[in-house]
């Protein structure tokens, strides 16, 4: 079934900022993430029904992602001010 309706929350701009951060530290994308909550809310799809270890684990590796993505960007940093 086609996507054909939007809904439009306000939100902040640091908290939409971070929202979509971490949604590309995860691989994945915000509609997607809001896609899946409505599922699970509407009971699709429960969150219940998850196994609790994998969404642990996929809850570490984004984590990691977010970690790494920082310290990449630190390295840049760095190299950029050496160059300078």
């Amino acid at each position: 079934m086609a996507a054909d309706k939007q809904i439009i929350i306000r939100i902040s701009e640091d908290k939409k900022e971070a929202f979509m951060n971490k949604a590309k530290a995860s691989n994945t994308s915000v509609s997607k993430l809001l896609m899946d909550f409505i599922d699970s809310y509407l009971a699709e799809k429960p969150v219940n029904e998850l196994d609790p270890e994998l969404v642990k684990l996929k809850s570490e590796v984004a984590e990691m992602k977010q970690q790494f993505m920082q310290w990449q960007q630190q390295q840049y940093e760095m190299l950029g001010e050496s160059a300078a």
